[in-house]
């Protein structure tokens, strides 16, 4: 039997939906061995390992972390907006608009990746803006002006762009945390086993130091306390 015969209309998938407490036990073996096929089976292993070879837990687990992933799109988001624009904003008030190409500002990795960013825009044929190019730049390259070779540039000037009492230090340690959590999930990889609680409380800390109002904005906003706090989705009961 080819795999075409394995496919389902949306109707017969409907017939086999999954409750709303996310417990797939209204699905067939074979619907279990299909899915398991469509993630593919060495990513389902890893969700299977979590679970002690429970293939109904395993895809339970694999929901959650979709959803758990999903919540936590917006704070993310949020984080790379306003730190992208309150580095370009302080960088460009000193250095005018072209600061990202001046090799007395940046090191040589950096300027690498400016250049790829440039070369998006022309791939793009759009007209090459200071705007656009920051816009390429990768979340990547705004966390690598925290690290402490780039301890100079922040104690000139990167520093007024965030809250008193900000140390360069914790804000790069909380912007690689994020950026961890962030490529996990662009990547669709677990993250379930990760510490969820303290990558959402970074994301705050950090939007705290560069605009409380956003802080206070996402935290009104984020499905992602809801999701951590609710035990009947905790994926520790799995």
């Amino acid at each position: 039997m080819g795999r075409g015969s394995q496919r389902r209309t949306a109707g017969s998938i409907r017939t086999a939906t999954v409750p709303d407490n996310g417990n797939p036990s209204l699905l067939s073996t074979s619907e279990l061995a299909e899915l398991r096929r469509v993630l593919s089976n060495e990513r389902f292993n890893t969700y299977l390992r979590a679970t002690e070879g429970d293939a109904r837990k395993a895809l339970e687990l694999h929901m959650w972390n979709t959803m758990v992933s999903s919540a936590f799109y917006g704070p993310l988001q949020v984080v790379e907006l306003s730190l992208r624009n309150a580095a370009d904003d302080c960088l460009s008030t000193r250095h005018g608009r072209h600061w990202f190409s001046d090799p007395q500002i940046l090191r040589r990795k950096e300027l690498r990746r400016v250049a790829e960013a440039r070369n998006q825009v022309r791939d793009q044929r759009k007209r090459l803006t200071p705007g656009r190019v920051v816009t390429e730049l990768s979340f990547g390259f705004w966390v690598s002006l925290f690290a402490k070779r780039y301890d100079p540039l922040w104690n000139a000037h990167l520093n007024k762009a965030f809250g008193p009492a900000t140390t360069r230090r914790e804000l790069y340690d909380k912007l690689a945390q994020l950026r961890h959590l962030r490529n996990r999930i662009a990547h669709h990889e677990p993250i379930h086993h990760l510490a969820l609680g303290d990558h959402y409380e970074a994301a705050l800390w950090v939007l705290e130091r560069i605009s409380p109002v956003a802080a206070v904005w996402v935290s009104r906003h984020s499905r992602v306390p809801t999701i951590l706090g609710d035990p009947k989705r905790l994926p520790d009961r799995f």
